[in-house]
């Protein structure tokens, strides 16, 4: 079956992207991530796209619990999806969250907590990034 990861960017400040965050369908929160900058690393997010990922363990990453690194991401590498709430804690990366505010997200160890619940057994993560519709 696979676990799917899907962010729907809904609104873009100078500081960052705000998007609804599903997962396998189920609206489970929000996703941060820095606004659209040309792609460039460390201050802008990643292409809209469909990519699969994989659980990257914390033993293989400066982070103290696993995370969700996506594969394949054009001219980036290490794009993962882990706890963080504001701009500062990103380079590039999604942060989830239960909740959002201005240029922030909340409970984002609850939000990746069910994320890596879904694709731990998964077998396959795929992670879908749209705009809104206009």
């Amino acid at each position: 079956m696979g676990c799917r990861i899907k962010l729907v960017r809904t609104t873009e400040t100078a500081e960052s992207f705000i998007s609804d965050l599903y997962l396998n369908g189920i609206k489970i929160g929000y996703a941060l991530e820095l606004p659209w900058k040309d792609n460039q690393e460390f201050i802008s997010c990643i292409p809209a796209g469909q990519y699969t990922a994989f659980i990257r363990k914390a033993e293989t990453s400066k982070w103290s619990h696993d995370t969700i690194q996506l594969h394949h991401v054009p001219e980036r590498s290490a794009i993962q999806i882990h706890r963080g709430n504001f701009p500062d804690d990103t380079d590039g990366c999604i942060l989830p969250g239960t909740s959002k505010g201005q240029n922030s997200v909340g409970s984002s160890r609850i939000a990746l907590d069910k994320i890596m619940a879904a694709a731990v057994d998964a077998g396959i993560i795929f992670v879908e990034i749209s705009e809104q519709s206009k």
